[in-house]
Order: structure tokens, then C-alpha cells, then sequence
């Protein structure tokens, strides 16, 4: 992978962090075989739940439905 490409996932990484809701500490579950209520590195919970996002999302389930609106 070439550094520019490395930046700028990494920058766009970075924005969906910045954005994530303040509600996203209520998802639970099992991703990767890791319970994500059970990560404690910060960041590394974080992008489980982003994980965990577009895993719903790619199974067809509403965003409606995944964000519990």
C-alpha cells in the first residue's frame, strides 16, 4: 500500500471518529470474536463499532433499524 493511499484512510478513519454519536457506547455484541462492551483500548473500540456498523449495513438492515431510531 503507497503512503498517500495510507493517509488517506487514515484521515478518513480519523473524520467517522470524530463523528461517532455519543450513544455509540451502548452497542453491544460480538464482532471478530471480540465482545465490544469488553475492549478497553479506546480506539480500538471505536473502530469495532464502526465495524459492527457496516457489517448491519451490508446484511441489508435499515440504518433506521441499526441506529435504533
Amino acid at each position: 500500500m503507497e503512503v498517500p493511499t495510507i493517509l488517506n484512510a487514515y484521515s478518513q478513519i480519523k473524520q467517522l471518529y470524530c463523528q461517532i454519536n455519543p450513544n455509540a457506547d451502548k452497542i453491544k455484541g460480538v464482532i471478530c470474536g471480540v465482545r465490544v462492551e469488553e475492549i478497553y483500548d479506546p480506539l480500538t473500540q471505536k473502530i469495532r463499532w464502526l465495524n459492527k456498523l457496516v457489517d448491519k449495513l451490508a446484511k441489508g438492515k435499515a440504518m433506521e433499524k441499526v441506529l435504533r431510531s
